[in-house]
């Protein structure tokens, strides 16, 4: 704290100045306290043995010097108010001329915008374009820089007055639609920078959000709708659609008016009906969005090859994340790369990043289930029917190309760390990937303990999904020694289940007889595999579901297992 705020502490004035400004009746040395519905005298000004001139309210917490008075009267912090005075060596200038003038130096001055005492921001021309400077008020005149956080809104003796209030990027596009009587405020320095103003006076009012036409634009607005969602009493919010207007890219409110005005239409009309036009924003309306593109198909479960796992899982939804475990055998890879192929015959971008065999093992298995002949993945086969081998690559040559197109094979050399693995799902989401698949994450090097990394890691991975609403499948282990089919035993730590939102364990055993019910009834049916839906966001949690490896090494699905018995 300097001289001059010491003294400022000091001085009766300045304490009493900020009192009245906040609404107190002041006779001596009572105070009628104007932070509570104050009938009486409860509060009174002092000075303690240093010299500090204080204030204290008898009925509520409000108490302290000058400072403290600025913090309750404005919103900011007390460290904050104290920067905002005099810095040492700067520039202070006495009067707005003074300060005019060196703002011209760096460029004609446009427009002058005041912020109600507290924040003077000049639009410059410069040879370079358009150009802002801020400045704000200190003890023996202005400096030249933006004032302390938070900032105020723009016209809030109108904001004071109204009870809608449109909110719009830049005080040229608010004074063109104060100029119509139409309330307007936005907040300092641009897009980008809405973290930084006080939202408060906005509480409880009618707001109609007005962004930029660009991107920029639409976002900076709702990240104002996330500001104004936290007040209370919370305000009404809507938000006018540049594209209803038919405005180009980065015209704004004023061009909008302008446009009327060149047409012989009524602006403040036409705004008015922007205005009714406007649309909801918040959690409803975001929900309501949703709806709509589900309705028109734009956001859909991803299809899968078995009917009853999509039924009962809803593990293709977008934003979901799956953990496929099982028993080394349990043929988790060929259930991995049919999910890869029928989504990639399907027409849908997906991915796949395989950590363990090589490529050759990978064109194998596809060749394989392309074909419906498990002996291609034999060695000794291949090479005594070089000639099939040779037909079937050509057969199905597409398919082959598709998907080693699809798919990036480490064999342990490539990506190898959880935080490599995330960085490249989050770049294949952003690139527009649906679905992205992991096999096997347990293969993948931990750096520190499993319980840090492990939760680290699927939170990120699942941020991705949620973000870019895509589908990712994790291919994973069962703990060593885990008895099959009982929750919480897939590798690593408990992250995996629960914060993912599918787990599937994949039982591989000898044939045996179970009753399944299927689309045409029960009946008993001989299978060699298992899946039990440890945890899904669908009515399948619990169920297990009967399945066989046929001989292209793909999985055939019968249906629920109601009952059976081993063979």
């Amino acid at each position: 704290m300097n001289i001059e705020q010491q003294q400022l502490r000091q001085d009766r004035a300045a304490l009493v100045a900020e009192l009245e400004q906040a609404g107190a009746e002041i006779r001596g040395s009572e105070v009628k306290c104007p932070y509570h519905d104050d009938r009486h005298a409860s509060g009174s000004v002092w000075q303690d043995p240093e010299g500090v001139w204080r204030y204290k309210c008898h009925a509520c917490d409000a108490s302290g010097d000058v400072f403290d008075l600025q913090s309750r009267n404005s919103g900011r912090a007390v460290g904050d108010i104290l920067k905002a005075e005099r810095r040492p060596g700067e520039r202070v200038f006495a009067t707005l001329g003074d300060l005019r003038l060196a703002v011209s130096r760096g460029g004609q001055i446009e427009s002058e915008h005041d912020y109600g005492g507290d924040l003077l921001v000049f639009r410059l021309r410069t040879p370079d374009g358009k150009a802002f400077r801020q400045a704000h008020p200190v003890r023996g005149g202005w400096v030249m820089r933006a004032g302390p956080k938070p900032w105020p809104l723009y016209n809030r003796s109108g904001i004071e007055r109204a009870e809608q209030v449109v909110v719009v990027e830049g005080e040229k596009c608010a004074d063109a639609l104060i100029a119509l009587g139409i309330c307007a405020t936005t907040s300092p320095c641009g897009a980008g920078k809405a973290q930084y103003a006080d939202w408060r006076p906005l509480a409880g009012k009618q707001v109609i959000l007005w962004p930029d036409s660009d991107d920029p634009g639409r976002a900076h607005m709702k990240t104002v709708a996330g500001f104004l969602a936290k007040l209370d009493p919370r305000p009404v919010v809507s938000m006018i659609e540049p594209g209803d207007l038919d405005l180009a890219v980065k015209e704004d409110a004023y061009d909008f008016i302008e446009q009327c005005r060149v047409v012989g239409a009524d602006p403040k009309a036409a705004i008015l009906d922007a205005v009714k036009r406007a649309r909801s924003t918040g959690p409803i309306a975001d929900y309501e969005h949703r709806l709509r593109r589900i309705e028109s198909g734009e956001l859909a479960c991803l299809p899968l090859p078995w009917p009853e796992l999509a039924k009962l899982t809803r593990f293709g939804a977008p934003g979901r994340l799956t953990v496929i475990a099982g028993r080394q055998g349990a043929a988790k890879s060929f259930f991995a790369l049919q999910l890869l192929r029928y989504w990639l015959c399907e027409g849908i971008s997906a991915s796949a990043y395989l950590l363990e065999g090589d490529a050759g093992d990978l064109m194998d298995r596809t060749l394989a289930q392309a074909s419906g002949m498990a002996d291609v993945t034999d060695l000794d086969w291949q090479k005594a029917n070089a000639w099939t081998m040779r037909e079937l690559t050509d057969t199905h040559r597409e398919e082959l190309d598709r998907v080693a197109a699809a798919s990036i094979v480490s064999a342990g050399l490539g990506l190898e760390t959880l935080d490599d693995i995330a960085a490249w799902i989050e770049a294949e989401a952003k690139a527009g990937r649906r679905a992205i698949i992991i096999d096997p994450v347990s293969a993948a090097v931990r750096k520190g303990q499993p319980w840090v990394a492990d939760p680290a890691f699927v939170r990120r991975v699942k941020r991705a999904a949620i973000d870019y609403e895509c589908s990712v499948v994790l291919v994973s282990h069962l703990v060593k020694g885990a008895d099959e089919g009982t929750p919480d035993k897939v590798a690593g730590s408990a992250a995996y289940g629960r914060f993912s939102d599918c787990v599937l364990q994949i039982m591989r055993h000898d044939k045996k007889a179970s009753t399944v019910k299927t689309p045409v009834g029960k009946m008993e049916i001989e299978h060699g595999q298992t899946i039990y839906i440890e945890k899904a966001r669908a009515p399948g949690t619990g169920l297990r579901l009967a399945y066989d490896l046929t001989s292209g090494l793909t999985f055939q699905e019968f249906g629920v297992i109601v009952g059976g018995k081993q063979k």
